[in-house]
């Protein structure tokens, strides 16, 4: 059997290779995806947050740009975390791509569910171009949780107390790197580019008319 993964474009981040930190103050947090209220959503996160003191927390922020059934506000309010949750409207595919490039971390929200393991995002491998930490939680197995560890192209969480301390470590790797964590290194991507994926298709094919 021949598995060819979806990928992400070569050309995606070509003109974004050098960019500044969004807010080289805060550690800022990007969720670029879709919210589905009750399985993808980010509670642990917010119970995370909830578990910093005030002062550290004040140097966190959390982007999302969608939030069904007001999931993401009302678990905010729930854990006394609304001061660092940033709700927008969606934007255009190319702002998004930017904001990825100069997020410190982006957020993969999954569902804690076996029926979520033979699941993989797309924004998986965008992120994964990116070359951002990643931050998954809500679940850690299935194929997209190990993706992300095996990269390694981020970190894989499942507990509040984990991610809390993931979270004070990154902003000491940001202070340490003058506001911006460091990028992640591009030749592990290489392995989920769109054409990288295609060409073991083209294989197969080449193997079955030989």
């Amino acid at each position: 059997m021949t598995l060819s993964y979806n990928g992400f474009g070569a050309d995606d981040f070509a003109t974004l290779d050098t960019v500044s930190a969004h807010d080289p103050d805060r550690l800022t947090i990007v969720h670029a995806g879709i919210i589905y209220a009750g399985q993808r959503e980010p509670t642990v996160l917010l119970a995370a947050l909830a578990k910093l003191d005030a002062s550290v927390r004040a140097r966190i922020r959390v982007v999302f740009f969608h939030d069904e059934e007001s999931a993401v506000a009302s678990g905010a309010a729930h854990f006394g975390v609304a001061d660092c949750i940033e709700l927008r409207q969606p934007v255009p595919r190319r702002e998004i791509l930017k904001l990825e490039r100069e997020a410190d971390v982006l957020l993969l929200c999954r569902w804690n569910d076996p029926a979520e393991d033979s699941i993989i995002p797309g924004k998986v491998f965008e992120y994964i171009g990116a070359r951002r930490p990643i931050l998954t939680i809500g679940s850690d197995t299935g194929e997209a949780a190990d993706i992300v560890r095996a990269g390694p192209f981020g970190v894989v969480m499942t507990h509040p107390d984990d991610i809390a301390r993931q979270l004070v470590e990154w902003l000491a790797q940001k202070d340490a790197h003058a506001g911006r964590l460091p990028d992640l290194p591009e030749g592990p991507t290489h392995a989920y580019l769109r054409e990288t994926q295609f060409q073991q298709v083209d294989a197969a094919i080449a193997e079955i008319l030989r």
